[in-house]
């Protein structure tokens, strides 16, 4: 039982505030804004969430949406498709977790996802502030 709750209590101390958290969201969407288009490393980046999307065995693939990258923040949304009517309800989950397995989105220090039954929006920045 100490064990378990000296690791809870590491736990607790390491917690980001939900405070910080949002703040933290509000500059990164506020780079996605401002930020100049790096060419080179958008394309790259959105060319291979868009073949992950196709290679990963999914039971469903989705659509995305949105995937607009600039020189260091990507924001990714996916929806489900029309001719599905539910999603399994891990389905979000299990799709973010094959995708943090690829090498290509090693390069994300913070990430942050937000997911309903039919979206999973994805903001992501190679720096950390």
């Amino acid at each position: 039982v100490e064990n378990q709750q000296a690791v809870i209590a590491s736990y607790r101390s390491s917690a980001i505030p939900p405070q910080q958290i949002d703040s933290h969201l509000n500059e990164l969407y506020t780079l996605l804004e401002e930020q100049a288009r790096d060419e080179a490393w958008a394309y790259q980046v959105e060319t291979a969430m868009s073949d992950f999307l196709i290679m990963a065995d999914l039971p469903v693939q989705p659509q995305l949406s949105v995937s607009t990258c600039k020189s260091s923040v990507c924001q990714f949304k996916l929806v489900k498709p029309e001719s599905v009517d539910d999603l399994p309800s891990h389905f979000w989950r299990e799709l973010g977790d094959k995708m943090r397995e690829q090498s290509w989105w090693k390069q994300f220090k913070f990430t942050s996802s937000t997911s309903s039954d039919g979206t999973l929006t994805v903001i992501a920045s190679t720096e950390q502030s």
